[in-house]
Parts: C-alpha cells; structure tokens; sequence
C-alpha cells in the first residue's frame, strides 16, 4: 500500500534536522516529521554529503527538476563563501517510484550539510555526515575534482564513527550496520581527467577501487592510510563512482547555477547528468532493516532515536536504537489500527432499537449474533491495518496485536451490553403498547373475534420486525402465555352458560345433518348401482351392434355366393339346350340314311 497526506502544490526544500546553537542540541523537525509519518509503503532515501560549497544543493535542485518533470528548485544555494545548508533539509514532495518488483514506493530527497565548513567542529561534522548515512539508503558522496587522501581522509572519519556504533551494538554490530549502509555513489564534480592505466581506458569506477587499493609499505602513516580505506570498504561494500565534467565554463555563470537555463550548460554535462540519474534511480532501494522495508513513520522514529542518543553525547546502538523504533512504530500502529476497528465497527453495527422501529425488516434477526460479526469484521481490518504499519518480527508484534485485541474487545463488551439493554427496553415497550391494543378487543361486548385475530396478526407482524435481542421471543411467548391466553380462557369462562344452549342447537342441527347425510349416501349408493348397470347396457349394446355388423357381412358374401350359383346353373342350362338340339339334329339325320338305304 502506497499513501500521502494531501498535496499542497509544488514541493520546498523543508528542514529535517537543525541544531539549536544556544541548546548544543539536534532538533528533529515536526513538520518535517508529520510529512514523512503520512507516508505509507516503502521509502527510499537519496542523501547527497560531501565538503561544504562543492555544490550539494545544486546538484539537488538538478535532480529535483529532472524527476519532477518541470523547474522546481528549493533547496537554497549562494555563490559566497559561507555555507547555505545547516543541518539536514528533505524536499516535502517525495517522488513515486516502481521497485524492480512492481511495488511503489517514495522517494526521499535529503540535503546534508557540508562538512569541513570554517564554522563547524570535527565533531559536528562527523554526527552530521553519519546522520545522512544512518538515514539513506543512497549516499552520494560530492566532491569536485579526483579522489584525494583528503577526501579519503574526510569519508574515513565518519567510517570511524560508524565503528564505534558497531561496537556499541556488541556481537551483531557489524552485521548492524551492513543491513543500515547505504548504496554508496562517490560523485567526482567537474572532472577532467584521461582514465587510463597502461595505456587502457579505466571506469570510473576502477578508478575508485583503485585509490582504494591498499598502499604499500609498513610505516605507521602507510598503516594510518590503509586503516581509512579499509573503512571505507567495509562501511560501503555496495559502492560506485560516477564523473560529471563542468556545467558551463564562464565563472559568472557557475556562480548563478540555480538560475542559469539549461540551454546554457554543456551537451557533455547534460548528457552526463541524464546517466547520473539513471544511476542513482537504480540504486535508490528502499531502506530496510532485518529484511523489513522502513516506512516514512519509521524513518522519522530512527531520525528522533538518533538524535536523541547524539544529544546524550552518546553514540547510536543499532540494536537498541531498532528496539526503540519497533516500539515507537508499533504503538502507532495500534493507535491506527484502534482508529480502523472504530470506523469499520461503525459501519458494521447494526441499527439501534430507534432506527429499528423508524425502518421497518431492520431489528429483527439475532443481534447478538449481529454484534459478534461487526466486531469480527473490525477487528479483521484492525488487524490488517496493524499488519500494514507494525514492524518486527511474529514475537514483537504479538504483544501489540494482543493489546489490540483487549482494547477492541473492551470496547465491543460496552457497546454489545448497552445494545442489548436497549433491545430490551425496546420489547417491554412494544409488548406494553400491544396490550393496550389487544386487552380492550379481547373484553369487548360482543367480542369480534376476526378483528381481535387481524389485530394479534399485525401485532405479531410489527414484533418480529422490529423487536431485537436474545429475550426477543421468550418475552413475546410470555406476553401471549401470560396476557393473550388468559384473556381468551376468561372469555370462554363467561361464555360457558350461552354456549351450553348453543351447544344443545348445535346438537339437534348435527342430528339432523347426520340424518341428511345418510339420505345422501344411500341416494349416492343408488346411483351408483345405475350408473354401474348402464355401463353393462352400454355393453351389451355394443357386443349386439357387433354382432349384427359380423351377420350382416356374413348375409352380403351368401348373396354374392348364390348369384354366382344362379348364373352358373344358367349357363349350364343353355349348354344341356344346344346339346339337346345337336343329338335331336344327329337322330333325324340318323334316320334320314336309314330311310335311304
């Protein structure tokens, strides 16, 4: 999660650390404190240190306009020979930038101021630059021109500095420190030189480890000088080293940077710069410690707990000092997290017994239960919300997340016993103005026993709407047990002597009705019987009808069988005719030759 406080426009160079010359004391800034306590997610913190008056301020202000996207400038820079910067100065509008892992985090930019000024002592110089190293988790280191034993000799006093803090942070001090050390960048301004070495073209940043290469030789002041780089390396193990040739080459001009428009600078230098940025935005990480991203809060705890340890003359203990933030930063988060479960316990609480009757199908239901799953609820965004703040490892934690639970619990226990309290002050009330509703119809002369039950009805209804609370349904038992039911056995008390003679009539009537209701089904017997007795009517008639169907079709084929018998014996008839005629014509011819022979 990644969050800010609102915006109030363009970013200012805002003071972070000041020191109070009348107090002898390091102040650390509210303002500039409540701007980074705002801040939500990762931070990541590029401090730019160096000699006082090489031009710090100046290069912010660069580096500003460029991430920016326009030309703000803040931070104050003069073209005389005192120092502008005093103490450390952030830019109150941290950038938003995406780690190599997707995640958002703000980036911080921290002025510090020079060291080695007319002003200051070897003492202020090296509190101020190890605050901007304890604080950054990018260190540019600014210096003009190549790398010198003066410089190295600056760099390794603070290096000396964080020594002792890891001593003073016993056993695991070294390891301390190294999970605090900051990305190291050793910035050469306005550099000159052709890095080669046998004839070869060297990086810049070759050209560093090799001024940081052990000198050789055993003499104390060999010894002295090897014991500075050694410190150096072992402070800074993830270290670079970039060059930037000169802005312009007037001198009138180098002295108005801040107002000198960009088409003035060199292409060399601005091409330089545009990779210098591009360094510094990969290796701006977040700062982290034991593995735990530090959140703009947690940064202004470690600002105050070192200030704080300074103040006593003291030197920072890492461990201790990580105590110290842990607590500070986890009893904020409980304080945010308190703050959560109340808005989300407000927004979960069902409606009191007030806006229950107002809003009809809002009181019913088990409150208890209701009131269990609003604090459930809030207590899970409470709990999330502490998780998002709180640093340490599961055994820090546990002993604020219980104390989240108590506080949360706490104020769950009120306010369910005063919800409860009024859900019951709620039921007598409804439970006494249905008696006066009902009692009267229930006494009434006559008594309308269908308006008395759509009364009951709707009464009934509206409760168990509107009535909450775990007595909700023993109290309406009760009324109907103790109130509805005795009013109906008196009324069927006084209405005993009537009933009787009512009961008599009703009598005679059933008699009657019994003596109806045999006539009835023996005329329904009777019916049945005919109508049982059709049905085997119907079919026979319908076996007849068949019957008849197969006998006349057995009629047709004897009539179809007796004209073909009749046209048969025809027919024969004619034929025995001819051959009656033939043997008639045979005899007379027969007899016709006899004659004549």
């Amino acid at each position: 999660m990644l969050g800010r406080g609102p915006s109030t426009g363009a970013g200012v160079a805002t003071e972070l650390i000041s020191f109070d010359a009348a107090t002898k004391r390091f102040v650390v800034s509210k303002e500039a404190a409540a701007l980074l306590r705002r801040l939500t997610g990762p931070v990541a913190v590029v401090a730019v240190c160096g000699r006082a008056r090489m031009g710090k301020s100046t290069l912010l202000n660069q580096l500003v306009a460029k991430l920016s996207g326009g030309a703000q400038k803040g931070f104050t820079v003069a073209s005389t020979h005192k120092p502008c910067t005093k103490g450390l100065w952030i830019w109150s509008q941290p950038f938003e930038r995406t780690m190599a892992n997707g995640q958002k985090m703000h980036l911080i930019l921290v002025d510090c101021e020079g060291i080695d000024a007319f002003d200051q002592t070897m003492d202020y110089s090296t509190q101020v630059f190890s605050l901007g190293v304890l604080l950054s988790s990018c260190l540019i280191f600014n210096q003009m021109g190549g790398i010198d034993e003066s410089a190295i000799d600056k760099l390794s006093s603070v290096c000396e500095f964080a020594k002792l803090i890891a001593s003073k942070s016993g056993n695991e001090g070294s390891s301390a420190l190294q999970q605090l050390s900051p990305s190291f960048l050793w910035l050469l301004r306005d550099f000159h030189f052709n890095l080669s070495e046998d004839g070869h073209q060297i990086s810049t940043r070759e050209y560093m480890e090799e001024t940081l290469r052990d000198m050789a030789g055993s003499t104390q002041g060999i010894q002295n000088r090897n014991q500075m780089r050694a410190s150096i390396k072992a402070l800074f193990p993830d270290r670079d080293c970039f060059a930037l040739v000169r802005p312009c080459l007037e001198e009138n001009d180098l002295m108005n940077m801040d107002k000198l428009p960009t088409s003035k600078l060199r292409p060399e230098f601005k091409q330089g710069f545009d990779r210098l940025t591009e360094l510094v935005m990969s290796r701006a990480r977040p700062k982290q410690y034991q593995g735990q991203y530090l959140s703009g809060s947690a940064l202004a705890s470690f600002a105050q707990a070192y200030v704080d340890v300074i103040n006593k003359g003291d030197v920072p203990a890492i461990s201790s000092t990580w105590q110290n933030v842990i607590r500070s930063e986890n009893q904020r988060a409980l304080e945010a997290a308190t703050a959560a479960y109340e808005r989300a316990f407000a927004a979960l609480l069902p409606p009191g017994a007030a806006a229950a009757a107002a809003s009809p199908g809002c009181g019913g239901g088990d409150l208890s239960a209701s009131l269990d799953a609003a604090h459930e609820g809030a207590l899970a965004a409470a709990l999330s919300e502490f998780d998002a703040h709180a640093l340490g490892d599961a055994a820090e934690r546990r002993l604020f997340e219980q104390r989240l639970r108590e506080q949360a619990g706490s104020r769950f226990g009120v306010v369910k016993q005063a919800r409860l309290a009024d859900a019951d002050r709620r039921v007598t009330d409804m439970l006494a103005t249905f008696s006066q509703r009902l009692l009267p119809l229930l006494h009434a002369e006559p008594m309308d026993l269908n308006k008395f039950d759509s009364e009951l009805s709707a009464a009934l209804k509206q409760y168990d709407s509107a009535a909450s609370g775990p007595s909700k349904y023993r109290r309406v038992a009760d009324f109907l047990v103790n109130a509805i039911v005795a009013g109906l056995q008196e009324v069927a008390r006084k209405g005993q002597a009537s009933a009787s003679g009512a009961a008599a009539k009703l009598k005679a009537k059933a008699a009657e009705l019994a003596e109806v209701h045999a006539k009835a089904t023996e005329l329904d017997h009777r019916v049945r019987a005919l109508e049982q007795s059709e049905s085997s009517l119907r079919s026979q008639l319908s076996a007849a009808q068949a019957e008849g169907q197969r006998l006349q079709a057995q009629l047709r084929e004897k009539d179809g069988m007796a004209a073909a018998v009749g046209a048969a014996r025809d027919a024969l008839s004619g034929e025995l005719a001819g051959a009656r005629r033939a043997c008639e014509a045979a005899e007379r011819r027969t007899a016709a030759a006899e004659a004549a022979a």
